[in-house]
């Protein structure tokens, strides 16, 4: 916290901080050598350098020069160069000499070896010299920038403890060649930047300087939600901004109770006094004035969002509070998800809050036994109890009435007579079917239509399934093949395809196809990548892509059997796909001939 009477040294501060700036940037002395002193050689240099030549040089010339010359430089090193001002590049080169030296490893065993004495003096000065080095002053490349976006707001933060952002009127920083936003040819100083900055700096000691002897101003307020809770709700009906659903005026209460601080502060009490031309009632305009005394005019309490909803309503009030329901299909329960139906999105909306400063929401939720979410085993009677509805005959139409509004799970129980049996009827289920290709081991194709009987290609074999005899790919030339037919022709109608599949890994790998890739005439059902997409890409006689459905990664899961399935309608996002029954991608697919009488069908390949 600082008081009023440091704002003028600290505002210079942060003011002068870009002048300074600026005057180094604009130093036309900048990048010019320095001239040198009229100092005598020998004094310039260091004491490494001096001792080197007396004691060190001599021990060099003696032992090493003979193999570690210019012209002769065994293992590629030489030091005849060496003259003790230990260059940042041959400091490495100085280790290694210590480093063979202290194990005696040079000079080798065949040659003249140094006393004791010899091998501590070159180990001490090499140690001594290297250390001189390091610590010396180094050179520095570059010139000062400025500080990025980033770097500034972090630097107001530790400087004076702001949690605020003011540096968002400021530019993005550009980003160089390479990729980055710190390169200072890219950190350029403009006079329009540098008024930003001096924006900032007052908008930030405006709020880090406070008068001690004011008190600081608190705004509290709740909002209450459930089913008729309000016993005085605002009498008419309130309009916000379009897509936006207000709740009930009696299904919510608003109050702004007063904080409870242990110091001493001032309340801030919100607007509730406005005057609005209501602009339209009906389908007629309202020129006159109106006049509110209500706190529900300033805070909403609304949803935003889609109001449709596949099972039941996707919001609503109840005696305990604002039921909120997921989007039907949910990943968490049905083990997929897709866009359509919404996700409630509840929202408060206010006309007065702080544009800045520490703010705190507190929400109280919990788990509501919804009957969308009940598990299959809750509830279920096994009799008929109370209020069941039986029904004699189902071919004629009953009106059940239900009194009371609420929530309701319907269970469906079928009291079949002694003896009475129901067949399956799976007449439909060949309708204008072109091929079933069970694979069961001994006739691939449907024994009835010869000419849709395929064969094995590459490594495919029969392993054991569910479903008995299952066809196994490694996906890399495996395959089973069904030559052309007439009846394969699609054209441009609408047709299924839909198979049973086992991945063992996901990776990109055909299902059912009669096309190939690199847009080819014809279609291919697949897994494009391996991230456990589905798709269904189809390709005009043109070679141009037709149009292309494909499912949000995930979808396809390893090593589970899924039933895959692509039901393709030339109408606008009307071509859908499944996986066990669950509807996981829509699109649309033009109505042009995807018929190739060239390819022939694929299984498991494309």
């Amino acid at each position: 916290m600082l008081s009023k009477n440091h704002s003028r040294n600290l505002l210079s501060v942060l003011l002068a901080a870009p002048v300074i700036f600026l005057a180094l940037v604009s130093d036309p002395a900048a990048g010019q050598e320095k001239p040198e002193l009229n100092i005598p050689e020998a004094a310039r240099k260091t004491p490494e350098e001096r001792s080197f030549k007396k004691k060190i040089e001599p021990l060099l010339e003696k032992y090493c020069f003979r193999c570690h010359h210019a012209k002769k430089m065994e293992s590629g090193i030489r030091v005849d160069h060496l003259d003790g001002t230990m260059e940042n590049n041959r400091l490495f080169l100085w280790k290694e000499i210590r480093g063979q030296i202290a194990e005696q490893k040079m000079p080798p065993e065949d040659e003249l070896q140094p006393a004791d004495q010899e091998r501590a003096l070159l180990d001490s000065w090499i140690e001594q010299a290297t250390n001189a080095a390091l610590a010396r002053d180094r050179e520095k490349n570059g010139s000062i920038r400025r500080l990025t976006v980033s770097q500034y707001r972090n630097t107001l933060r530790d400087l004076l403890g702001l949690e605020e952002d003011l540096s968002d009127i400021l530019p993005p920083d550009a980003v160089s060649r390479d990729g980055f936003v710190n390169n200072e040819q890219t950190l350029l100083l403009s006079p329009l930047l540098l008024e930003s900055y001096f924006s900032i700096a007052e908008k930030a000691l405006d709020l880090c300087i406070v008068d001690e002897s004011s008190r600081p101003v608190i705004q509290k307020f709740r909002v209450d939600l459930g089913e008729a809770l309000n016993p005085h709700p605002f009498p008419d009906k309130l309009i916000l901004g379009a897509n936006n659903h207000l709740l009930e005026n009696d299904d919510f209460v608003i109050t702004q109770p007063r904080p409870d601080k242990p110091f001493d502060f001032e309340p801030f009490a919100m607007q509730t006094k406005f005057r609005f031309i209501e602009g339209y009632q009906g389908n007629d305009t309202v020129r006159g004035w109106r006049e509110y005394d209500s706190i529900y005019h300033a805070i909403f309490a609304c949803m935003r969002g889609n109001p449709g909803y596949p099972k039941g309503l996707p919001y609503q009030t109840v005696p305990q509070g604002l039921v909120l329901r997921p989007a039907i299909p949910s990943a968490e329960m049905f083990q997929v998800e897709s866009t359509y139906g919404p996700k409630a999105n509840f929202k408060i909306s206010l006309r007065q809050l702080p544009e800045q400063g520490n703010f705190r929401v507190t929400v109280g939720a919990a788990r509501y036994d919804d009957g969308l979410l009940l598990d299959p085993a809750t509830g279920v009677q096994t009799q008929p109890g109370e209020g069941a509805i039986t029904v004699t005959d189902p071919a004629q139409a009953q009106t059940v009435t239900i009194e009371k509004a609420g929530i309701y799970q319907a269970d469906v129980h079928f009291d079949l007579s002694p003896g009475t049996t129901i067949s399956p009827d799976a007449s439909r289920l060949t309708k204008n079917l072109v091929g079933h290709w069970p694979l069961d081991g001994h006739a691939i194709g449907n024994p009835k239509r010869q000419e849709l009987t395929g064969r094995l290609e590459g490594d495919a074999s029969y392993i054991d399934s569910p479903f008995g005899k299952a066809l196994s790919l490694d996906g890399d030339g495996d395959s089973v093949i069904v030559d052309r037919d007439d009846s394969m022709n699609v054209g441009s109608g609408e047709y299924t395809v839909a198979a049973w599949i086992h991945p063992r890994e996901l990776r990109q790998g055909g299902i059912v196809c009669l096309g190939k890739y690199n847009w080819t005439h014809g279609w291919y059902f697949d897994m494009p990548n391996n991230q456990g997409v589905l798709r269904i890409e189809t390709v005009n006689p043109a070679n141009v892509s037709n149009g292309t459905v494909a499912s949000r990664p995930g979808v396809i899961r390893v090593n589970r059997w899924q039933h895959v399935a692509a039901v393709v309608r030339r109408a606008p996002k009307e071509t859908r796909l499944y996986v066990n029954g669950y509807q996981v991608a829509s699109g649309s697919v033009a109505a042009t001939n995807l018929d190739n009488p060239n390819i022939h069908m694929y299984i498991g390949r494309i």
